[in-house]
């Protein structure tokens, strides 16, 4: 028998941003959203009045705005959203640098845990953009990564597309050789990497699949 555990108050779901976005859309369009399903429904119907007011709605930073929501709306893989636009993915997700609230949690299997927030994670990225400027990295370059799922990873990654680079990575768990088969096509510019990771309670050592990898690359 299907029984609900929990449900929120109505009081709560005002103050959601689910539904601050549902009173926008409702106001901009015209239509009514009283569930969530419904505000589905319309998204996938309505692809292009969805995305655009999502775009507006979330404040999206563009140094050119688009010309077009979606072109060849019916076709994959040919369909082509917000055409015209130009953005940088670090200056949207850093743009609240100057809140003090947690913007990233972390955790390990030990249980140690570790926050930033906005104004760290935005200082941190600054921080290692400038390194990776002093490195030669310029817009266009690849940096790749060989790193486990650690905070540290997240701020490579925001520093080097904050610069136009190219991000990729590899987890640590694979073999060098899928590492070199990967990371070979790509001739990163940089590389970060890790000593090692945590898996299971166990410590798994990088530092020579690292190594092989650098030196093949």
């Amino acid at each position: 028998m299907n029984q609900i555990l929990w449900e929120p108050s109505q009081e709560f779901m005002r103050h959601t941003n689910i539904k601050r976005f549902m009173s926008y859309a409702e106001a901009r369009y015209g239509r009514c959203f009283p569930n969530y399903p419904v505000l589905y429904d319309w998204s996938v119907e309505y692809p292009e009045e969805f995305w655009s007011a999502c775009w507006s709605f979330f404040q999206t930073k563009a140094s050119t705005p688009y010309e077009t929501v979606l072109l060849n709306g019916d076709k994959m893989p040919d369909a082509v959203w917000f055409r015209g636009a130009r953005m940088n993915y670090a200056e949207n997700l850093l743009r609240l640098h100057e809140r003090d609230d947690a913007a990233l949690l972390f955790c390990n299997e030990d249980g140690k845990r570790r926050a930033y927030t906005y104004k760290q994670l935005y200082e941190e990225t600054i921080r290692l953009a400038d390194a990776l400027k002093k490195q030669g990295v310029q817009k266009g370059d690849v940096v790749a990564a060989l790193m486990p799922n650690i905070p540290e990873t997240a701020i490579a990654m925001l520093a080097s597309v904050s610069l136009g680079a190219i991000w990729t990575s590899c987890a640590t768990d694979l073999g060098a050789q899928a590492v070199i088969d990967k990371l070979g096509q790509l001739s990163p510019k940089v590389l970060f990497t890790a000593d090692g990771y945590i898996y299971k309670g166990k410590i798994y050592d990088v530092i020579e699949k690292a190594a092989e990898v650098q030196q093949t690359l």
